[in-house]
């Protein structure tokens, strides 16, 4: 069994290289094609030398994988285009940015990708109590069956909480 483990180990990591201690990150990016990994990569990306044409790039894999997280990547891709992202950027002791390029604010561009992202999370809010509606359909008919129905509920409520949170801070930057 150890010899399974550490050949399929192994074998992942020839497929998929990490590179050196200075370039892992670069190296991984790569071959990375989950939309949650790539929306966390964009955003660490922010901090590197150019920055917006990273994060941009990335955030774009994430819109050319499919729609299932357009909604963060075009909310991400609008935040860094605001008039105050710069200064916040700069501000972050954490990360030490050498020969940074400059972010300047595009607040047109911005205004543009917070109605395609609220777009999109009012579409998935309206997908998710679709779907809720159906399985509360199906629960009602087979009670018996489904006891772990209250769990469900719960999860959904949570879930189109917080994408009504998000679309109204959305509302709340471009005014409406």
């Amino acid at each position: 069994l150890k010899e399974s483990i550490v050949g399929s180990v192994d074998e992942f990591t020839s497929k998929h290289p990490f590179g050196n201690a200075s370039n892992s990150f670069e190296g991984a990016k790569a071959w990375i094609d989950s939309p949650q990994a790539l929306l966390t990569i964009g955003l660490l990306q922010i901090y590197h030398n150019n920055g917006l044409a990273e994060a941009d790039a990335t955030f774009n894999r994430v819109l050319e994988s499919g729609h299932e997280f357009a909604a963060e990547a075009f909310y991400y891709k609008a935040c860094i285009r605001m008039a105050n992202f710069a200064a916040m950027r700069n501000n972050k002791s954490l990360l030490k940015i050498s020969k940074k390029q400059e972010f300047k604010e595009d607040i047109p561009l911005a205004i543009e990708y917070f109605y395609k992202s609220r777009t999109a999370f009012v579409n998935r809010l309206e997908r998710k109590e679709r779907e809720a509606s159906l399985v509360v359909q199906m629960i009602e008919k087979m009670r018996e069956n489904n006891p772990k129905a209250s769990g469900f509920a719960a999860q959904t409520k949570l879930v189109t909480t917080y994408i009504r949170l998000i679309v109204a801070n959305i509302d709340f930057l471009l005014g409406s």
